[in-house]
């Protein structure tokens, strides 16, 4: 009975050190994660770069005074980050709140979690997720997930435009997201 406790206690120990976040120091932050990142689509080909007619390819940015800047097809959302940590799976959880506009607070209610999971190393591609909140008025809160990558390697990845010069265009239809959180 005492040999079955001590092994309950060291397990429990085990598994509670294993599963602790990392955190990354601050200095660290700008230096180990990539502060821009491009969402990709995904064809019968593969991975690539959609340039939208009607706004832009979604982005992520990481500015150095602790901003996350999601540009999503037509404006964007700004979040203070609270810590950045990495998981001993090697997921990484940026942790933010508030939704700011031009550095001035607008929702201090707001706590949101980036989760960042690498699914394919020789490619580059990461799986971002995180609950997006719709308001209150129309009570819906769903997962967004966008495979990205660091944007040093979009050269990589195939482009296609949607270029609607005169008048607007209906955009073109992907496949849906592969990978799991």
């Amino acid at each position: 009975m005492r040999h079955l406790l001590i092994i309950s206690i060291l397990l429990f120990l085990f598994c509670s050190f294993r599963l602790k976040p990392e955190c990354i120091n601050e200095k660290d932050n700008f230096r180990i994660f990539p502060n821009s990142w491009t969402m990709l689509e995904r064809d019968s080909i593969g991975y690539l770069v959609y340039a939208p007619c009607d706004g832009s390819t979604p982005k992520i940015y990481i500015e150095k005074d602790s901003t996350l800047i999601l540009q999503w097809q037509l404006e964007k959302s700004e979040f203070k980050i609270k810590e950045i940590t990495k998981t001993k799976n090697n997921i990484y959880l940026i942790n933010c709140y508030g939704t700011f506009e031009n550095n001035t607070l607008i929702a201090n209610d707001q706590n949101i979690i980036f989760q960042i999971k690498l699914v394919d190393k020789k490619r580059n591609l990461y799986l971002w997720s995180w609950l997006t909140d719709f308001g209150e008025h129309l009570n819906i809160m769903d997962t967004t997930k966008w495979v990205m990558t660091p944007t040093k390697y979009v050269d990589k990845f195939r482009k296609i435009d949607n270029p609607c010069p005169t008048e607007m265009k209906v955009e073109k239809r992907f496949l849906p997201i592969e990978f799991n959180e």
